[in-house]
């Protein structure tokens, strides 16, 4: 058995074409990669933005709770007052 070791035009043709063809899948998984970098980052600012939204949200409700607190303190001070008001009408 013998090897020809002679080189052809279609010998250089099929390198070429391999040469091309592994330039353009690394092109490709590169800009991939920089496509998946930009929307990486672009994720990072929105999940900031919503933490940051969701802090206010939190500080709001606090907010609203205490409100509500001072709100049912008033209402508890009122109904003591009526309720003395009324034991000390007197009924004819």
């Amino acid at each position: 058995m013998s090897f020809d070791w002679s080189i052809n035009i279609g010998h250089i043709f099929t390198f070429i074409g391999f040469v091309i063809g592994g330039t353009g899948v690394v092109v490709a998984l590169r800009m991939d990669i920089r496509m998946l970098a930009t929307q990486m980052e672009n994720i990072v600012d929105r999940l900031k933005a919503t933490e940051s939204a969701l802090i206010k949200m939190a500080d709001i409700m606090v907010q609203i709770a205490r409100q509500q607190e001072q709100i049912n303190a008033i209402d508890r001070r009122l109904d003591d007052f009526r309720y003395s008001n009324n034991r000390n009408v007197p009924t004819d």
